[in-house]
């Protein structure tokens, strides 16, 4: 499964914020980008950072697309688009005070809290959609998670995301 974590829409308000975590999304996105089994085979996580699209719409619920191109994309530039085929998707949206309110170094480790915490709707999906991960494989994942934040070359302690919810299986 390839996993891809974007904050790729900001504001004024949360620019750097968006840089701050591009680099650790990344590195997360390397480490946990590995085959573990049943249909997904792309995981796209968006972390909303602009208030105003928040106030006015709900964050993405997650959804299972067995395939996804972008068509409007390839109309407007003219360039070829991949198809992408089982993409799991939905959004995550931070407590938007809080994200502003905690110092930028901490930042990183309350987006990835939030997104790690997120995760527990795979298992909620997994029930209703039926094998795009096993609940082993869910296991693992989360197992990989906890490791890649431990071994990140940032100033990021499992510490501050343990404060989290962690997810659960039921």
């Amino acid at each position: 499964m390839e996993l891809s974590i974007n904050a790729n829409m900001s504001d004024s308000d949360t620019k750097r914020i968006a840089e701050i975590v591009h680099d650790v999304f990344k590195t997360i996105e390397k480490d946990l980008s590995k085959d573990y089994g049943g249909a997904m085979r792309h995981l796209w996580i968006d972390f909303e950072l602009i208030q105003s699209h928040a106030e006015r719409r709900p964050p993405i619920p997650f959804r299972f697309q067995k395939r996804v191109a972008g068509s409007a994309f390839k109309k407007l530039t003219g360039l070829p688009t991949p198809l992408y085929e089982n993409v799991g998707h939905y959004s995550v949206r931070p407590d938007f005070q809080e994200l502003l309110r905690i110092p930028l170094e901490a930042v990183a480790s309350y987006a990835l809290g939030l997104i790690y915490a997120s995760t527990s709707v795979l298992v909620e999906k997994q029930k209703k959609l039926g094998g795009l991960m096993r609940i082993n494989s869910v296991r693992i994942f989360w197992r990989h998670a906890e490791s890649a934040v431990i071994r990140l070359p940032f100033a990021i302690g499992w510490s501050n995301i343990a404060r989290f919810p962690r997810p659960f299986l039921r």
